[in-house]
């Protein structure tokens, strides 16, 4: 059984993360921790130098989310996957920190169709579950393994920052390790309004 070990990277995003190898998990953290940091820093020099950040980051998802529909049309699903999930990624970044302009708002459901074009052929299957309670409805994604009878779960639950569709890794390395994953945003961001 591989231990299930709680990771905090920023102040504003937690996650889980499944590994048996602490060597390994060191360097991948690092790598993370630097790949973030670097996407901070580009995002607010092109907001001070006046560019806006979101056109060029919007700009550059379409390219992706377009290369993903031609390799779709094709039927080669992986490519067409590793573009859409690409197109995602510059989507995210776009609307980061959270969705508090218009434009942000709509580069966000940008993301949220790249997401949803790259999640069509996962197997198992990606599920929408929505959690209602006192009139308010949180939307979250579920994966299962196929095989029959009881799995461990993970709730995989994002920062302030960062969104359920950043986060489909962590449900992949729990299927992976024969658990159910559920992915959801925080409190107040995205799909959550709780």
């Amino acid at each position: 059984m591989i231990p299930l070990r709680y990771h905090r990277l920023y102040n504003s995003s937690a996650m889980f993360f499944l590994s048996d190898n602490k060597s390994n998990l060191k360097k991948f953290l690092s790598v993370c921790k630097f790949l973030l940091s670097t996407v901070i820093v580009a995002g607010l020099v092109f907001e001070l130098a006046g560019c806006g950040g979101r056109p060029i980051w919007k700009n550059h998802g379409k390219i992706f989310e377009e290369e993903g529909d031609a390799f779709a049309q094709k039927g080669n699903k992986n490519k067409a996957r590793q573009k859409y999930l690409q197109a995602k990624t510059f989507y995210s970044i776009g609307r980061f920190p959270d969705l508090i302009t218009e434009s942000k708002k709509e580069i966000h459901e940008d993301c949220l169709r790249a997401f949803d074009k790259a999640s069509q052929w996962l197997n198992p299957p990606l599920k929408i579950v929505k959690i209602n309670h006192k009139g308010k409805s949180i939307r979250c994604h579920l994966r299962q393994p196929l095989k029959k009878g009881k799995h461990p779960a993970v709730l995989i639950m994002c920062g302030a920052d960062v969104f359920k569709e950043d986060r489909a890794w962590a449900c992949d390395i729990a299927i992976e390790n024969d658990m159910t994953g559920l992915v959801m945003d925080a409190p107040g961001t995205s799909e959550n309004p709780f």
